[in-house]
């Protein structure tokens, strides 16, 4: 992580600091994509269906979309009309299954709950994700002039907006989600400008100590080639993104007794094809999930999808792992949480 680019020294124990947004989780990865997939979905095999003729038509309806936005044409509502036929289609398909389904005997509660689940995390945002994708890509910054922060976090590739805060003499400290053990040194160079330097080297105290802690539970044992997961579609192999060489996803996978499968990929993320999981037959298998809480049956059936690749050694040895939480993908105080559980999907065995 990038420490302060110009000099701050707080006048109070309370500045005034504001953040400004950053456009994705990991930033600088161009194939990792701005919203998590996975989740709490059910359904099987039937209704996960994909249509991919039709990603040619939701490909126009997003370009009709940005063009409205940004330059100005007015396509946006052709755009959204197209979208609402698309969901339209797909919605009248699901519901004609899931009528069957209630003829057929299954719960009726199920149907819909299941419906409403998918709607929520599959079509419903798409069009407001785009909205919103343009204000964290370009922040108002007259309105964070207008402000008049004592210190502004920014994130290291918003080269234009560290050049007019820089210009207007606004304090910034910029910073990047880099390796893990840039993490505390920030935490440390945080509290000491927000006037907080007792508490960050306290939370910067005990994440190395339990870092550490980690560190020699798996001290000793063998490195499995571990495959981590970061994202994927629900209830299916396809879109899967898995940690690279880089990053501190990485090095969480190292630190708790791991071989990263894809250490020798110089970025932080990888597109993984179904050829690529053969080729690299991973020994554990690390399935994070981080957009809400998932109960058992529901993390089985996530864990069903793997089923089909039993020539990997994890699935055949049974050592598919799946993780929830979004702390296992955030760099930040609960880091320590994120390595003791990364460790005991790792080395379950070390931890009995």
């Amino acid at each position: 992580m990038d420490g302060p680019i110009s000099q701050y020294k707080h006048q109070a124990n309370r500045p005034r600091l504001l953040r400004a947004p950053i456009p994705s989780t990991v930033p600088d990865a161009p194939d990792v994509p701005t919203a998590p997939r996975n989740g709490p979905l059910s359904g099987g095999e039937r209704n996960d269906e994909r249509f991919e003729a039709l990603d040619g038509v939701r490909g126009i309806a997003v370009l009709l979309v940005l063009a409205g936005h940004t330059a100005g044409i007015p396509t946006a509502r052709h755009g959204v009309q197209l979208f609402f036929v698309l969901s339209g289609f797909l919605i009248t398909r699901i519901l004609l299954r899931g009528g069957e389904e209630i003829d057929n005997g299954r719960l009726a509660a199920h149907v819909f709950v299941e419906f409403y689940v998918r709607r929520t995390l599959r079509i419903m945002p798409a069009y407001y994700a785009l909205l919103l994708a343009g204000a964290l890509l370009d922040p108002d910054t007259e309105r964070i002039l207008s402000m008049r922060p004592d210190l502004v976090l920014v994130y290291g590739s918003q080269a234009e907006l560290l050049d007019q805060l820089s210009r207007a003499g606004i304090p910034i400290f910029r910073y990047r989600h880099g390796g893990l053990a840039e993490l505390t040194p920030t935490f440390r160079q945080l509290g000491e400008l927000t006037g907080h330097v007792e508490e960050a080297q306290r939370v910067s105290a005990d994440i190395e100590r339990r870092l550490g802690q980690v560190r020699m539970r798996v001290a000793g044992r063998g490195r499995p080639r571990t495959l981590l997961v970061m994202s994927r579609e629900p209830m299916s192999l396809r879109q899967l993104d898995a940690s690279g060489g880089v990053g501190f996803l990485n090095d969480l996978v190292e630190l708790a007794g791991g071989a990263n499968v894809f250490a020798d990929v110089g970025r932080q993320a990888v597109r993984v094809s179904t050829e690529m999981l053969l080729a690299r037959a991973p020994e554990v298998i690390v399935d994070l999930h981080y957009t809400g809480a998932m109960d058992e049956a529901q993390l089985q059936k996530e864990r069903e999808v793997w089923r089909p690749l039993a020539s990997i050694p994890a699935v055949k040895a049974n050592r598919v792992q799946l993780l929830v939480g979004d702390h296992l993908v955030v760099p930040g105080p609960r880091i320590a949480r994120a390595a003791e559980e990364y460790a005991r999907a790792i080395h379950p065995d070390a931890f009995q």
